[in-house]
């Protein structure tokens, strides 16, 4: 890996786009996309309470939903008008993702299950009970789908798409995870670990897409990563409290656990991610 070499740099699409600098679209095209998501946000919400919603995961949809709705609308403008591409060029072609997106699912349930055997075998977790709601479960699963399109379309799909033709790819993998750290940046209770995961954890949703151009396998990783951690194994995620299957006792050591901000705030996470981000590197990096 060189990150100096200008040999990783992707080309442009074969159309002029409007705006020849793709770091500059990016800028304009996260500029419109928090603008009109807090317009709508504010619109919708206007004289609002919160005991409108009867529960908190409603509240949570709602707002999913139409961040999820906004990235939509941006990127089909961004990418039809301003770059001159194919919104499937983002990378949604399905044919032979299958099994990348299996193991995606699969690494990103792994390393939540990992990270819980560690600590129950270090004595600083037990399961208390377990609590199975299918309808609650399937409801968690659907949002972590919604927010998972969400973020990998507008962060992997436009903007790391769009860097890697300004900079280098692991240059653009890295300011892409900066962007993708600052959208988590307000979640209640984060730390500095959690600031290093969440950085990490972008390199790794990133890090199969630079060399592969394809937005599944990230999206099924990042889908059963925070299944997995809040309705699952029942820590908070990036802050955010879950109803749960297993019901967790866990120790106050927040160095080791994630404390209240979940197990992305988790020293042993932080391991966890840098042995994945190195496996799915050797995997799926050109072979040369």
């Amino acid at each position: 890996m060189n990150p100096d070499s200008s040999t990783d740099q992707q080309p442009l699409p074969p159309s002029l786009p409007r705006i020849i600098q793709p770091w500059l679209r990016v800028v304009l095209f996260l500029a419109a996309n928090l603008t009109l998501l807090s317009v709508l946000v504010a619109l919708l919400f206007w004289g609002m309470d919160e005991s409108e919603f009867q529960t908190d995961l409603e509240e949570l949809y709602l707002i999913q939903i139409i961040s999820l709705f906004v990235t939509c609308i941006t990127v089909w403008l961004f990418r039809t008008y301003f770059d001159k591409s194919s919104i499937l060029s983002l990378g949604f072609e399905w044919t032979n993702r299958v099994k990348d997106s299996v193991i995606g699912f699969g690494l990103g349930f792994a390393l939540i299950a990992v990270g819980t055997l560690l600590l129950m075998l270090l004595g600083e977790l037990e399961i208390s009970a377990i609590q199975f709601n299918f309808d609650l479960l399937l409801s968690y699963f659907i949002l972590c789908i919604i927010i998972a399109l969400n973020e990998e379309i507008l962060v992997r799909g436009y903007v790391l798409n769009n860097l890697m033709q300004s900079m280098n790819k692991y240059w653009a993998l890295v300011v892409s995870a900066m962007i993708f750290t600052l959208f988590h940046a307000l979640n209640p209770n984060i730390s500095f670990l959690a600031v290093v995961n969440l950085q990490l954890a972008g390199m790794l949703l990133g890090i199969y897409y630079i060399h592969q151009q394809n937005l599944w396998f990230p999206i099924a990783l990042h889908t059963s990563w925070n299944f997995s951690e809040g309705a699952v194994f029942g820590y908070e995620v990036s802050g955010i409290d879950f109803q749960s299957l297993l019901q967790q006792n866990i120790s106050d050591t927040d160095w080791l656990t994630g404390g209240e901000f979940g197990f992305e705030g988790s020293l042993l996470l932080s391991i966890l991610l840098g042995l994945a981000i190195l496996t799915t590197h050797k995997l799926y990096s050109p072979k040369t």
